[in-house]
C-alpha cells in the first residue's frame, strides 16, 4: 500500500485501506512528550508517529492513550497503519517514514507495533514472552524462565524460586496485570512478584509477604528486641496455664507455645512470623481447648475486669435484645427483658508496640529476587 496523505485523491477502496478517512484536524496536530525539548510522542512515550487502533479506527499516541478513553483494551499486534507527524502521511506500521524519511523511533518492533525514541532505554523482544521489555536482551542481562514464563535479571538466574506462570496474575497490592506491567516487578525471596513501588510503601508497615506471609528478610534483629521486650514482662497469673498452638509462616512448622497477648514465638525458627491456630488450658490435669483466651482466663479471675483489646483495659458487657427486636416478635408472645450480663474479664499492663520495621533490621534494601524487568 502506497502512504496517502489526508488531501489526496483516492478511491473509496483507498481510504478505507490506508484510515484517512478517519483522521480529524485534532489527529493530525503534533504532540509532544516534552514541549519545552521538541519531543514529540505523548506523556508515556518518545515517538514521531500516532497508530491507527485496528479496533475502533481511530488514531492514538500509544496503547496506553487508548485504553483511557476506551471501553475496551486495543490488541497492539493488530495495528496496520500509522500516521507520521513530520509530513503527515498515513501508510503502513514502520520505524521510517516512506515519504519524508524521518526515522520515527530508535526501537521499532514489528511485532508488537511498538515505538520508543528514548535513547537512554534498552528494548529487545523476547519471542517466549511474546512481547517487548526493557533490558538489553536474554544472555546479557536477562533471562527467559520457561517455568515462571518471564523474563528474569541474570543474577539471579540459579537462586529465584520458581513458580509456574508467576506473573500471569495481578499485582497483590495494586491489582495491575504484571505480565504486561510496565512497571518494574520484584521477585520476593518467597518466589511470589509485586510492583516495586507498591512493595516499597507496604514495606512502611509490614515484613510479610502480602500472598504467603513469609517474611521479606532477615528478622534477626527485630525478634531480638521482642525477646527483649518479653523478658521484662510478667504475664498475669490467670493465663498461666493457657497455651497457643501456631503455625510458622515462614517455617511451617506448628508448634506449641505460652499465651501472649501479641506474640508467639515458633519452637523451631525461633521467629515470631506466626499465626494462633486455637488456644489450649490446662484444666484438672487435661488440656482442653478453649476458644477465647481471655474468656477463659476470666472464669480463674473472676472479680478482674477485662480488656476491650490486646492492648487495653476497660470491660465487656453483653446485652439482651433491644425494645425493637423484642417487639418483633410474634404476637402473643411474652418479650419480658433479658438479663444484662457483665462478663468478668481481668486488668493487665498495657503492652508496648515496637514500629515493624528498623532501617537496620532487615535485608530489604537489596532483596535478592530483585528482577529489574518490566514490559516498555
Amino acid at each position: 500500500m502506497s502512504p496517502h496523505k489526508p488531501g489526496d485523491q483516492k478511491t473509496n477502496e483507498e481510504r478505507l485501506a490506508d484510515g484517512s478517512s478517519c483522521v480529524t484536524e485534532d489527529d493530525l496536530q503534533m504532540t509532544y512528550n516534552n514541549r519545552e525539548r521538541g519531543l514529540l510522542g505523548c506523556q508515556h512515550y518518545q515517538r514521531g508517529c500516532k497508530l491507527q487502533a485496528n479496533c475502533c479506527n481511530r488514531w492514538f499516541n500509544c496503547r496506553f492513550c487508548h485504553d483511557d478513553v476506551c471501553d475496551h483494551t486495543i490488541v497492539r499486534d493488530e495495528t496496520k497503519n500509522m500516521l507520521c507527524m513530520h509530513c503527515k502521511t498515513i501508510q503502513p506500521a514502520a520505524q521510517s517514514c516512506s515519504s519524508c524519511k524521518t526515522m520515527l523511533a530508535r526501537y521499532y518492533c514489528h511485532i508488537c507495533r511498538f515505538w520508543d525514541d528514548d535513547p537512554n532505554k534498552n528494548i529487545y523482544h523476547c519471542e517466549e514472552c511474546g512481547i517487548c521489555r526493557v533490558g538489553q536482551g536474554p544472555g546479557k542481562d536477562f533471562f527467559h524462565c520457561k517455568k515462571c514464563n518471564v523474563c528474569i535479571h541474570i543474577g539471579i538466574k540459579d537462586s529465584h524460586k520458581c513458580i509456574e506462570g508467576n506473573l500471569e496474575r495481578d499485582c497483590p497490592i495494586c491489582g495491575e496485570y504484571l505480565f504486561t506491567s510496565t512497571i518494574t516487578v520484584i521477585f520476593m525471596p518467597c518466589g511470589h512478584c509485586i510492583h516495586s513501588t507498591c512493595l516499597n510503601e507496604y514495606m512502611k508497615t509490614s515484613y510479610q509477604c502480602p500472598t504467603c506471609w513469609k517474611a521479606l528478610g532477615d528478622m534477626t534483629l527485630y525478634y531480638q528486641r521482642i525477646d527483649a521486650l518479653l523478658a521484662e514482662e510478667t504475664i498475669p497469673p490467670e493465663y498461666a496455664n493457657i497455651v497457643s498452638i501456631i503455625l510458622c509462616n515462614d517455617c511451617e512448622i506448628r508448634s506449641e507455645t505460652p499465651y501472649h497477648f501479641l506474640y508467639h514465638k515458633c519452637d523451631k525458627c525461633k521467629g515470631y512470623n506466626t499465626r494462633v491456630l486455637e488456644f489450649k488450658r490446662l484444666s484438672d490435669g487435661k488440656m482442653e481447648v478453649v476458644e477465647n483466651a481471655t474468656a477463659a482466663a476470666a472464669t480463674v479471675g473472676a472479680a478482674r475486669t477485662a480488656p476491650e483489646s490486646n492492648l487495653s483495659g476497660g470491660s465487656a458487657i453483653v446485652a439482651g435484645p433491644s425494645s425493637s427486636s423484642s417487639s418483633s416478635l410474634s404476637s402473643g408472645s411474652s418479650s419480658a427483658a433479658m438479663p444484662t450480663i457483665t462478663i468478668p474479664v481481668l486488668h493487665f499492663p498495657r503492652v508496648p508496640r515496637p514500629s515493624l520495621i528498623h532501617s537496620e533490621d532487615s535485608s530489604f534494601g537489596d532483596l535478592p529476587g530483585s528482577s529489574g524487568n518490566s514490559a516498555p
